[in-house]
């Protein structure tokens, strides 16, 4: 069996170290890239960003464009793993209203700018077809968030509670 990996995005590292990072945007790239952080961790980016920066990045592997939290949930079934639980992925409560732990802060829009997430769901609503033989397991407070019937559909998504995801992923 596969060891827990994990696999983060963005402005994640300031609070957390995962085993590989994902960083897209022109702004958290260059936040990252100019803290010790590179030096002892997997950081993955897009080729011109790995180019700007050498040494200090990994190249993502077929180079996919979707956003970060899509792209370390592909990165995570390419490596095989077989069930891969998305923590942080709750989505918006309103299209006015941009809930990320890190809005406002550098490389991050503003707590109160508009937020089209069509994006986020037809490229999740891809990777779950994609990866059709990987369990997608929405990880969330109460286990039940609303969510694109795109995704509901598709039969290797499903959303569990915090506990639920203690109790399963065995930590």
């Amino acid at each position: 069996a596969r060891a827990l990996q994990s696999y983060g995005c963005n402005a994640l590292y300031r609070d957390f170290t995962p085993d590989f990072l994902v960083a897209l945007g022109n702004d958290i790239v260059k936040e990252i890239a100019e803290t010790t952080y590179v030096n002892d961790n997997i950081v993955y980016t897009g080729a011109m960003h790995t180019l700007e920066n050498p040494g200090k990045f990994y190249l993502l592997p077929h180079n996919p464009y979707t956003d970060a939290g899509t792209t370390a949930a592909y990165l995570a079934a390419l490596d095989g793993h077989k069930k891969v639980y998305l923590i942080g992925f709750d989505g918006n409560s309103t299209e006015t209203f941009n809930d990320n732990m890190y809005a406002g802060t550098n490389g991050y829009q503003l707590p109160a700018s508009p937020v089209d997430g069509i994006q986020w769901e037809v490229a999740r609503s891809e990777l779950f077809k994609t990866y059709d033989d990987t369990e997608f397991i929405q990880v969330t407070e109460q286990g039940r968030v609303t969510n694109p019937a795109s995704w509901i559909s598709c039969p290797n998504f499903r959303q569990i509670s915090f506990r639920q995801f203690v109790l399963e992923a065995d930590l």
